[in-house]
Protein backbone atom coordinates (compact mmCIF):
# COMPACT_ATOMS: atom_id res chain seq x y z
CA UNK A 1 0.00 0.00 0.00
CA UNK A 2 1.35 3.17 -0.84
CA UNK A 3 1.37 4.68 2.99
CA UNK A 4 3.86 7.35 1.95
CA UNK A 5 0.73 9.06 0.86
CA UNK A 6 0.11 10.00 4.50
CA UNK A 7 3.12 11.96 5.15
CA UNK A 8 2.01 15.53 6.27
CA UNK A 9 3.31 19.19 7.01
CA UNK A 10 4.16 17.57 10.53
CA UNK A 11 7.40 15.93 9.21
CA UNK A 12 8.91 19.14 8.95
CA UNK A 13 9.38 19.18 12.93
CA UNK A 14 12.08 16.12 12.33
CA UNK A 15 13.33 17.66 9.42
CA UNK A 16 16.60 19.57 8.93
CA UNK A 17 15.17 20.99 5.46
CA UNK A 18 12.54 20.14 2.96
CA UNK A 19 13.07 18.17 -0.66
CA UNK A 20 11.77 15.86 -2.95
CA UNK A 21 12.15 14.29 -6.49
CA UNK A 22 9.33 16.00 -8.95
CA UNK A 23 9.04 14.92 -12.44
CA UNK A 24 5.90 16.82 -13.39
CA UNK A 25 7.40 19.72 -15.42
CA UNK A 26 7.46 24.12 -14.81
CA UNK A 27 4.38 24.09 -13.20
CA UNK A 28 4.29 21.32 -10.80
CA UNK A 29 7.79 22.80 -9.79
CA UNK A 30 7.10 26.51 -8.83
CA UNK A 31 4.27 25.37 -7.59
CA UNK A 32 6.07 22.77 -5.18
CA UNK A 33 9.03 25.38 -5.09
CA UNK A 34 6.37 27.90 -3.21
CA UNK A 35 5.07 25.53 -0.86
CA UNK A 36 8.72 24.07 0.00
CA UNK A 37 9.88 27.57 0.07
CA UNK A 38 7.06 28.49 3.34
CA UNK A 39 7.34 25.21 5.25
CA UNK A 40 10.90 24.36 5.70
CA UNK A 41 12.23 24.41 8.86
CA UNK A 42 15.56 26.26 6.77
CA UNK A 43 16.68 27.52 3.51
CA UNK A 44 17.31 26.29 0.97
CA UNK A 45 15.10 23.91 0.22
CA UNK A 46 16.38 21.20 -2.12
CA UNK A 47 14.53 20.72 -5.68
CA UNK A 48 15.25 17.15 -7.31
CA UNK A 49 14.63 16.59 -10.67
CA UNK A 50 15.72 14.08 -12.85
CA UNK A 51 18.80 14.28 -15.68
CA UNK A 52 16.76 11.92 -18.17
CA UNK A 53 14.18 13.55 -20.03
CA UNK A 54 11.66 13.04 -19.19
CA UNK A 55 11.91 10.87 -16.31
CA UNK A 56 14.96 7.99 -15.14
CA UNK A 57 13.48 5.31 -17.30
CA UNK A 58 14.67 6.95 -20.09
CA UNK A 59 18.26 6.10 -19.27
CA UNK A 60 20.13 7.80 -21.67
CA UNK A 61 18.67 10.71 -23.13
CA UNK A 62 20.14 13.68 -21.35
CA UNK A 63 17.76 16.70 -21.01
CA UNK A 64 18.58 20.50 -23.00
CA UNK A 65 20.97 22.80 -21.47
CA UNK A 66 17.83 25.36 -21.36
CA UNK A 67 15.66 22.48 -19.59
CA UNK A 68 18.48 22.01 -16.77
CA UNK A 69 19.24 25.52 -16.87
CA UNK A 70 15.20 26.77 -16.10
CA UNK A 71 14.87 23.90 -13.47
CA UNK A 72 18.09 25.25 -11.29
CA UNK A 73 17.00 28.60 -11.74
CA UNK A 74 13.26 28.03 -10.74
CA UNK A 75 14.37 26.70 -7.69
CA UNK A 76 17.16 29.73 -6.63
CA UNK A 77 14.93 32.01 -7.51
CA UNK A 78 12.25 30.60 -4.80
CA UNK A 79 15.12 30.25 -2.12
CA UNK A 80 15.73 26.97 -3.15
CA UNK A 81 18.37 24.45 -4.28
CA UNK A 82 18.95 22.27 -7.10
CA UNK A 83 19.46 18.68 -6.86
CA UNK A 84 20.53 16.57 -10.26
CA UNK A 85 18.86 12.90 -10.05
CA UNK A 86 20.82 10.83 -12.66
CA UNK A 87 20.38 7.32 -13.98
CA UNK A 88 23.44 4.72 -12.55
CA UNK A 89 24.68 2.33 -15.23
CA UNK A 90 24.95 -1.42 -13.89
CA UNK A 91 28.55 -1.27 -13.78
CA UNK A 92 27.81 1.70 -11.45
CA UNK A 93 28.91 4.31 -13.61
CA UNK A 94 27.49 7.28 -14.51
CA UNK A 95 27.87 9.92 -17.66
CA UNK A 96 31.26 12.62 -16.33
CA UNK A 97 30.32 14.78 -19.46
CA UNK A 98 26.80 15.33 -17.93
CA UNK A 99 29.01 17.09 -14.71
CA UNK A 100 31.85 18.21 -16.68
CA UNK A 101 30.27 20.35 -19.20
CA UNK A 102 26.77 20.31 -19.31
CA UNK A 103 25.86 20.95 -15.36
CA UNK A 104 29.18 22.90 -15.06
CA UNK A 105 27.83 25.84 -17.67
CA UNK A 106 24.44 25.51 -16.00
CA UNK A 107 25.92 26.51 -12.49
CA UNK A 108 27.99 29.21 -14.29
CA UNK A 109 24.94 30.75 -15.38
CA UNK A 110 22.85 30.84 -11.88
CA UNK A 111 25.74 31.78 -9.72
CA UNK A 112 25.91 35.59 -10.50
CA UNK A 113 22.04 35.58 -9.58
CA UNK A 114 22.78 33.63 -5.75
CA UNK A 115 23.46 37.39 -4.48
CA UNK A 116 19.89 39.20 -5.45
CA UNK A 117 17.55 36.22 -3.96
CA UNK A 118 16.96 34.90 -0.72
CA UNK A 119 13.96 37.76 -0.47
CA UNK A 120 10.34 37.66 0.67
CA UNK A 121 8.11 36.17 -2.09
CA UNK A 122 5.35 38.71 -2.52
CA UNK A 123 2.40 37.30 -3.58
CA UNK A 124 -1.89 38.32 -3.43
CA UNK A 125 -2.83 35.09 -3.28
CA UNK A 126 -2.17 32.21 -0.58
CA UNK A 127 -3.02 28.45 -1.73
CA UNK A 128 -3.17 26.45 1.29
CA UNK A 129 -2.01 23.25 0.31
CA UNK A 130 -3.64 20.97 3.35
CA UNK A 131 -1.33 17.97 3.64
CA UNK A 132 -3.56 16.13 6.27
CA UNK A 133 -6.39 16.16 4.16
CA UNK A 134 -5.29 13.76 1.29
CA UNK A 135 -8.57 11.92 -0.12
CA UNK A 136 -11.26 11.60 -1.98
CA UNK A 137 -14.49 13.11 0.06
CA UNK A 138 -16.82 11.44 -2.36
CA UNK A 139 -15.13 7.52 -2.11
CA UNK A 140 -16.31 6.16 0.84
CA UNK A 141 -17.52 2.44 1.41
CA UNK A 142 -14.50 0.58 0.49
CA UNK A 143 -12.10 -0.88 1.99
CA UNK A 144 -8.59 -0.09 2.13
CA UNK A 145 -7.70 -3.50 1.33
CA UNK A 146 -10.15 -2.99 -2.18
CA UNK A 147 -9.99 -0.95 -4.70
CA UNK A 148 -9.14 2.79 -2.91
CA UNK A 149 -7.67 4.89 -5.14
CA UNK A 150 -4.75 6.51 -3.61
CA UNK A 151 -3.90 8.84 -6.90
CA UNK A 152 -3.81 12.52 -6.08
CA UNK A 153 -6.31 13.39 -8.56
CA UNK A 154 -8.46 16.00 -6.04
CA UNK A 155 -6.49 17.07 -3.20
CA UNK A 156 -3.57 17.87 -5.54
CA UNK A 157 -5.01 18.71 -8.53
CA UNK A 158 -7.32 21.29 -7.53
CA UNK A 159 -4.57 23.59 -6.04
CA UNK A 160 -2.30 22.91 -8.68
CA UNK A 161 -4.94 23.44 -11.21
CA UNK A 162 -5.64 26.85 -8.77
CA UNK A 163 -1.96 28.06 -9.65
CA UNK A 164 -2.17 27.28 -13.30
CA UNK A 165 -5.57 29.73 -13.71
CA UNK A 166 -2.82 31.87 -11.48
CA UNK A 167 -0.44 31.80 -13.51
CA UNK A 168 -2.23 31.82 -16.53
CA UNK A 169 -4.47 35.34 -15.04
CA UNK A 170 -1.41 37.42 -13.93
CA UNK A 171 -2.16 36.84 -10.39
CA UNK A 172 0.60 36.94 -8.08
CA UNK A 173 0.27 33.88 -6.14
CA UNK A 174 2.04 31.87 -3.25
CA UNK A 175 1.67 28.37 -2.00
CA UNK A 176 1.40 27.92 1.87
CA UNK A 177 0.86 25.35 4.62
CA UNK A 178 -0.87 25.43 7.34
CA UNK A 179 1.76 27.12 9.59
CA UNK A 180 1.99 29.81 7.19
CA UNK A 181 -1.85 30.93 7.25
CA UNK A 182 -2.16 33.18 10.25
CA UNK A 183 0.64 35.47 9.46
CA UNK A 184 0.00 35.34 5.55
CA UNK A 185 0.34 38.67 4.35
CA UNK A 186 -1.32 38.19 0.90
CA UNK A 187 -5.04 39.46 0.21
CA UNK A 188 -6.72 36.16 -0.38
CA UNK A 189 -6.33 32.62 1.11
CA UNK A 190 -7.45 29.84 -1.28
CA UNK A 191 -8.97 26.34 -0.08
CA UNK A 192 -8.94 24.56 -2.98
CA UNK A 193 -11.02 21.28 -2.47
CA UNK A 194 -9.90 21.37 1.24
CA UNK A 195 -11.50 18.40 2.30
CA UNK A 196 -11.03 18.86 6.24
CA UNK A 197 -9.95 21.49 8.34
CA UNK A 198 -8.79 21.11 11.97
CA UNK A 199 -9.41 23.50 14.49
CA UNK A 200 -6.32 24.92 15.07
CA UNK A 201 -6.46 25.74 11.53
CA UNK A 202 -9.61 27.13 11.66
CA UNK A 203 -8.33 29.71 14.37
CA UNK A 204 -5.52 30.41 12.16
CA UNK A 205 -8.08 31.15 9.14
CA UNK A 206 -10.23 33.42 11.64
CA UNK A 207 -7.69 35.18 12.99
CA UNK A 208 -6.58 36.17 9.17
CA UNK A 209 -10.08 37.22 8.33
CA UNK A 210 -9.93 39.15 11.45
CA UNK A 211 -7.26 41.19 10.02
CA UNK A 212 -8.88 41.63 7.02
CA UNK A 213 -7.44 39.07 4.56
CA UNK A 214 -10.16 37.36 2.29
CA UNK A 215 -10.96 33.68 1.27
CA UNK A 216 -11.34 31.35 -1.81
CA UNK A 217 -13.23 28.34 -0.69
CA UNK A 218 -13.74 25.80 -3.99
CA UNK A 219 -15.83 22.24 -3.32
CA UNK A 220 -16.00 20.60 0.50
CA UNK A 221 -16.35 23.27 3.23
CA UNK A 222 -14.21 21.74 5.89
CA UNK A 223 -15.05 22.73 9.40
CA UNK A 224 -18.46 24.26 10.46
CA UNK A 225 -16.82 26.99 11.43
CA UNK A 226 -16.05 28.04 8.04
CA UNK A 227 -19.41 27.11 6.64
CA UNK A 228 -20.63 29.67 9.79
CA UNK A 229 -18.05 32.62 8.33
CA UNK A 230 -19.01 31.87 4.60
CA UNK A 231 -23.11 32.15 5.70
CA UNK A 232 -23.92 28.62 5.11
CA UNK A 233 -25.34 25.39 5.65
CA UNK A 234 -23.96 22.53 3.83
CA UNK A 235 -26.72 19.66 3.62
CA UNK A 236 -25.29 17.12 0.92
CA UNK A 237 -23.97 16.48 -2.57
CA UNK A 238 -25.11 16.17 -5.96
CA UNK A 239 -25.40 12.93 -7.27
CA UNK A 240 -24.85 14.30 -10.86
CA UNK A 241 -21.31 13.83 -11.43
CA UNK A 242 -22.12 16.62 -14.19
CA UNK A 243 -23.38 19.58 -13.75
CA UNK A 244 -23.55 22.79 -14.46
CA UNK A 245 -23.58 26.92 -12.96
CA UNK A 246 -25.98 29.90 -14.46
CA UNK A 247 -25.00 33.65 -13.21
CA UNK A 248 -27.07 35.34 -11.02
CA UNK A 249 -25.53 38.40 -10.98
CA UNK A 250 -24.33 40.64 -13.85
CA UNK A 251 -21.32 41.59 -12.54
CA UNK A 252 -19.62 40.96 -15.90
CA UNK A 253 -17.61 37.97 -13.99
CA UNK A 254 -19.18 35.24 -15.79
CA UNK A 255 -19.01 36.89 -19.44
CA UNK A 256 -19.99 34.12 -21.89
CA UNK A 257 -22.22 31.92 -19.79
CA UNK A 258 -26.05 32.75 -19.22
CA UNK A 259 -29.07 30.70 -18.00
CA UNK A 260 -29.46 29.43 -21.68
CA UNK A 261 -25.68 28.08 -21.90
CA UNK A 262 -24.26 28.02 -18.34
CA UNK A 263 -20.84 27.11 -17.30
CA UNK A 264 -20.17 23.15 -17.46
CA UNK A 265 -18.47 21.55 -14.22
CA UNK A 266 -17.82 17.86 -15.11
CA UNK A 267 -17.68 16.61 -11.27
CA UNK A 268 -20.13 16.81 -8.37
CA UNK A 269 -21.19 20.07 -6.56
CA UNK A 270 -21.43 20.41 -3.02
CA UNK A 271 -25.14 21.45 -1.89
CA UNK A 272 -25.38 24.23 0.36
CA UNK A 273 -28.25 27.08 1.73
CA UNK A 274 -27.77 30.66 2.31
CA UNK A 275 -27.64 31.62 6.59
CA UNK A 276 -26.76 34.80 6.56
CA UNK A 277 -28.44 38.08 5.37
CA UNK A 278 -25.62 39.21 3.68
CA UNK A 279 -24.36 36.64 1.30
CA UNK A 280 -25.11 37.33 -2.30
CA UNK A 281 -25.59 34.65 -4.70
CA UNK A 282 -23.51 35.10 -8.15
CA UNK A 283 -24.38 31.75 -9.99
CA UNK A 284 -26.81 28.88 -8.80
CA UNK A 285 -26.75 25.53 -9.76
CA UNK A 286 -28.48 23.59 -12.71
CA UNK A 287 -28.41 19.93 -13.62
CA UNK A 288 -28.87 17.76 -16.34
CA UNK A 289 -32.40 16.68 -17.63
CA UNK A 290 -30.64 13.20 -17.08
CA UNK A 291 -29.07 11.38 -13.93
CA UNK A 292 -25.87 11.40 -14.87
CA UNK A 293 -24.05 7.71 -14.94
CA UNK A 294 -27.27 6.29 -16.15
CA UNK A 295 -28.92 4.39 -19.38
CA UNK A 296 -31.12 7.75 -20.11
CA UNK A 297 -29.75 10.72 -22.12
CA UNK A 298 -31.34 13.61 -23.61
CA UNK A 299 -28.53 14.21 -25.97
CA UNK A 300 -26.21 11.76 -27.93
CA UNK A 301 -22.52 13.67 -26.85
CA UNK A 302 -23.16 15.38 -23.89
CA UNK A 303 -25.70 15.43 -21.11
CA UNK A 304 -27.22 18.93 -21.22
CA UNK A 305 -28.85 21.53 -18.65
CA UNK A 306 -32.57 20.86 -18.11
CA UNK A 307 -33.21 21.18 -13.74
CA UNK A 308 -32.92 25.11 -12.96
CA UNK A 309 -32.70 24.77 -9.07
CA UNK A 310 -31.58 27.96 -8.19
CA UNK A 311 -29.82 26.80 -5.39
CA UNK A 312 -26.39 28.88 -4.86
CA UNK A 313 -23.18 27.45 -5.98
CA UNK A 314 -21.12 30.65 -5.96
CA UNK A 315 -21.88 33.02 -3.24
CA UNK A 316 -19.99 36.08 -1.98
CA UNK A 317 -19.87 37.86 1.48
CA UNK A 318 -18.57 41.12 3.05
CA UNK A 319 -17.38 40.77 6.32
CA UNK A 320 -15.91 44.30 7.45
CA UNK A 321 -12.98 44.35 5.30
CA UNK A 322 -13.04 40.64 3.89
CA UNK A 323 -14.62 39.27 0.96
CA UNK A 324 -15.24 35.87 1.17
CA UNK A 325 -15.97 33.62 -1.76
CA UNK A 326 -17.39 30.06 -2.26
CA UNK A 327 -18.00 28.12 -4.64
CA UNK A 328 -19.84 24.76 -4.74
CA UNK A 329 -17.06 23.05 -7.19
CA UNK A 330 -12.80 22.93 -7.88
CA UNK A 331 -13.76 25.01 -10.93
CA UNK A 332 -10.38 25.97 -11.29
CA UNK A 333 -9.74 22.25 -12.40
CA UNK A 334 -11.84 22.81 -15.30
CA UNK A 335 -10.08 22.77 -19.10
CA UNK A 336 -12.63 25.64 -20.75
CA UNK A 337 -10.83 28.76 -21.26
CA UNK A 338 -14.02 30.75 -20.87
CA UNK A 339 -13.68 28.89 -17.59
CA UNK A 340 -10.72 29.61 -16.37
CA UNK A 341 -11.41 33.40 -17.55
CA UNK A 342 -14.09 33.51 -15.60
CA UNK A 343 -12.31 32.07 -12.22
CA UNK A 344 -9.48 34.76 -13.02
CA UNK A 345 -12.34 37.79 -13.02
CA UNK A 346 -14.46 36.55 -9.31
CA UNK A 347 -10.71 36.18 -8.01
CA UNK A 348 -10.28 39.88 -8.85
CA UNK A 349 -13.41 40.65 -7.23
CA UNK A 350 -11.17 39.32 -4.01
CA UNK A 351 -7.52 40.87 -4.95
CA UNK A 352 -9.02 44.14 -5.87
CA UNK A 353 -5.81 45.90 -7.23
CA UNK A 354 -2.83 43.55 -7.81
CA UNK A 355 0.48 44.30 -6.40
CA UNK A 356 1.42 44.51 -9.65
CA UNK A 357 -0.27 44.32 -13.49
CA UNK A 358 1.45 42.39 -16.25
CA UNK A 359 0.24 41.45 -19.56
CA UNK A 360 3.05 38.26 -19.67
CA UNK A 361 2.05 35.50 -21.58
CA UNK A 362 -0.29 32.53 -19.57
CA UNK A 363 3.00 30.47 -19.33
CA UNK A 364 5.52 33.25 -18.45
CA UNK A 365 5.42 33.79 -14.74
CA UNK A 366 6.15 37.21 -12.80
CA UNK A 367 8.11 36.52 -9.03
CA UNK A 368 8.88 39.30 -7.02
CA UNK A 369 10.19 39.83 -3.53
CA UNK A 370 11.76 42.20 -1.42
CA UNK A 371 15.41 41.88 0.25
CA UNK A 372 17.02 44.39 1.95
CA UNK A 373 14.99 47.49 0.70
CA UNK A 374 15.42 46.79 -2.93
CA UNK A 375 12.25 45.07 -4.63
CA UNK A 376 13.30 42.35 -7.35
CA UNK A 377 11.59 41.13 -10.13
CA UNK A 378 12.04 37.99 -12.12
CA UNK A 379 9.93 36.87 -15.55
CA UNK A 380 10.42 33.30 -15.93
CA UNK A 381 9.12 31.71 -19.54
CA UNK A 382 8.03 28.32 -18.30
CA UNK A 383 7.29 26.83 -21.33
CA UNK A 384 7.34 22.76 -21.42
CA UNK A 385 8.19 22.30 -24.70
CA UNK A 386 11.54 22.63 -25.88
CA UNK A 387 12.88 24.71 -27.56
CA UNK A 388 11.44 27.58 -25.86
CA UNK A 389 10.79 30.38 -27.97
CA UNK A 390 11.45 34.06 -26.37
CA UNK A 391 8.65 36.39 -25.66
CA UNK A 392 9.28 39.87 -26.77
CA UNK A 393 7.52 43.49 -25.00
CA UNK A 394 6.74 42.19 -21.50
CA UNK A 395 5.34 44.78 -19.79
CA UNK A 396 5.17 44.87 -16.02
CA UNK A 397 2.72 48.21 -14.25
CA UNK A 398 4.56 49.16 -10.65
CA UNK A 399 2.58 51.29 -8.62
CA UNK A 400 3.60 54.91 -8.30
CA UNK A 401 6.23 56.91 -10.85
CA UNK A 402 9.73 57.49 -11.21
CA UNK A 403 10.69 54.08 -10.43
CA UNK A 404 14.18 53.21 -11.88
CA UNK A 405 14.56 49.36 -13.52
CA UNK A 406 18.05 47.78 -13.76
CA UNK A 407 18.73 44.49 -15.25
CA UNK A 408 20.44 42.06 -13.35
CA UNK A 409 23.87 40.99 -13.33
CA UNK A 410 24.55 43.30 -16.12
CA UNK A 411 23.21 46.03 -14.31
CA UNK A 412 21.85 47.49 -17.69
CA UNK A 413 18.44 50.28 -17.46
CA UNK A 414 15.88 49.19 -18.89
CA UNK A 415 13.08 51.04 -20.40
CA UNK A 416 10.41 52.73 -18.05
CA UNK A 417 7.71 55.24 -18.47
CA UNK A 418 5.58 56.89 -15.73
CA UNK A 419 2.16 57.22 -16.42
CA UNK A 420 -0.95 57.63 -14.48
CA UNK A 421 0.36 57.22 -11.00
CA UNK A 422 2.05 53.98 -12.31
CA UNK A 423 5.60 53.33 -13.53
CA UNK A 424 5.65 50.33 -16.87
CA UNK A 425 8.62 48.19 -17.01
CA UNK A 426 9.36 46.86 -20.74
CA UNK A 427 11.31 43.72 -21.02
CA UNK A 428 12.11 43.49 -24.89
CA UNK A 429 12.90 39.97 -24.77
CA UNK A 430 12.76 37.09 -22.35
CA UNK A 431 14.67 34.03 -23.60
CA UNK A 432 14.31 31.56 -20.31
CA UNK A 433 14.28 34.21 -17.52
CA UNK A 434 14.80 37.76 -17.04
CA UNK A 435 15.56 39.12 -13.49
CA UNK A 436 15.35 42.93 -12.42
CA UNK A 437 15.89 45.66 -9.62
CA UNK A 438 13.37 48.25 -9.12
CA UNK A 439 14.50 50.80 -7.12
Amino acid sequence: MPWFNGCTELVTDHVDYCGGDYYGGYLQQTFINKYYKSVSPTLPFVYHTGRCDPELSMHTTTKTEEQLLLHAMLALLHNGAFLLVDAINPDGSIVPEVYHSLMKRVYEKTMPYEQYVSGALRSDVGIWLASHAKYDPYETGISTGGPKSFDPTVYLDAPVSLASVLREQNIPFDVIGARNIRNYQGKVLALSHVTSVRDEEMDAIEAYVVRGGSLYVSGPIGHPRLAKLLGLEVTGVTPHTFTYMDPAEDLGTMEGFSIRAPMTVATRQVIAKVVADDVRVLATRTLPYCMTGMEQFAAIHSNPPGIHTGEPCITLRQLGNSRLMWAAAPIETQKPYMTRCALGRLLRLLTGTLSWQTDAPKFVEILSWQKDSACYFAAVNEQEESPVVPMRDIHIDLPGEGHRATLLPSMTELPVRSHDGVTTVTLDRVELFSVFRVD
